[in-house]
């Protein structure tokens, strides 16, 4: 290894954070951006039952979009090839989470009364790690399925 190659890794390294590191930041700008959403939601809102739900699902629905454009340019590093192929798988797993999240969250607000935004956070958590591993093996995959391996080089790529 040369030494200009070496300043260029570091370089690279120190200008695109690690995968985690961008997994870890575009999660907590979701949950954010999602959060704000539903505390938005549930005062407008005007139900006695479901109002938490209803909220939830709300703002899941939203950020769904913003998740998407945000995984799609610093998590997986897809560019901006593709981007209605990968929209598409992405509205079909976040309905599946949403669906699932929403019977989470009714469950813990109506059935065990369980304070909305604890709840709320539940709902997030219960499902983040099926919802990454949907993302990368299924929304964001790439040829051969090296999604990983090209978006630590800054490269990843999807099929279309």
């Amino acid at each position: 290894m040369t030494g200009s190659s070496t300043s260029r890794r570091v370089g690279d390294a120190l200008r695109r954070p690690p995968h985690g590191v961008r997994v870890a930041l575009v999660g907590l700008i979701g949950a954010a951006i999602i959060y704000a959403l539903y505390e938005a939601a549930y005062a407008l809102i005007p139900l006695e039952s479901g109002r938490a739900t209803a909220a939830w699902t709300a703002a899941a629905a939203v950020g769904a979009v913003t998740q998407h454009h945000l995984h799609r340019r610093i998590t997986f590093a897809t560019g901006a090839r593709g981007y209605g192929s990968s929209l598409r798988r992405a509205v079909v797993v976040e309905a599946a989470v949403i669906a699932l999240a929403a019977g989470l969250n009714l469950w813990l607000t109506e059935s065990l009364g369980v304070r909305h935004r604890l709840a709320w956070l539940a709902a997030q958590a219960a499902l983040f790690a099926s919802k990454y591993v949907a993302m990368r093996f299924f929304v964001f995959r790439a040829p051969d399925d090296e999604v990983g391996e090209h978006a630590e080089e800054g490269g990843g790529r999807e099929t279309v």
